[in-house]
Parts: structure tokens; C-alpha cells; sequence
């Protein structure tokens, strides 16, 4: 396993409840917006920006499968 060097811009984004359960729905697998719009019960547009901020802090990877992005830790 991966040690994640905690700095300001990871502990920011850990300190956001939907952000925290966006990490542990993908932590059982890779998941489109879509899916996790779905499985929180969240606007699309709030999940994006969570996403963001949790893949500018390195704990979200996005990545592009059968044409459609997919984010993983």
C-alpha cells in the first residue's frame, strides 16, 4: 500500500462529509458520476465538485474506461 503524505490540501479534503463518503463507496470499486449521483442521493454538479477536489488532492484518480470516466482511488 501507498503512504499518502498528509498536507493541507488532503486534510481539506477529508474534512467534508460527502467527500469522505464519496472515498468509501469507490474504496469498494471504481465508480462513474453517475453511480455515485446515485448511490449518495446528490446532484451531479455537487458530486463533480467533490470529485475535484478529492482528485486535485491526489486521493480520487479519474480515469476514461469504454468511453466513460470513472473515478478510483
Amino acid at each position: 500500500m501507498d503512504k499518502i503524505a498528509l498536507d493541507k490540501r488532503i486534510i481539506g479534503a477529508l474534512a467534508s462529509e460527502p467527500r469522505v463518503d464519496i472515498l468509501k463507496k469507490i474504496d469498494y470499486g471504481s465508480m462513474t458520476l453517475s453511480k455515485l449521483t446515485d448511490e449518495l442521493n446528490i446532484s451531479k454538479s455537487t458530486v463533480h465538485e467533490h470529485l475535484t477536489i478529492l482528485i486535485e488532492s491526489g486521493l480520487v484518480k479519474k480515469v476514461n474506461r469504454d468511453n466513460k470516466w470513472v473515478y478510483l482511488l
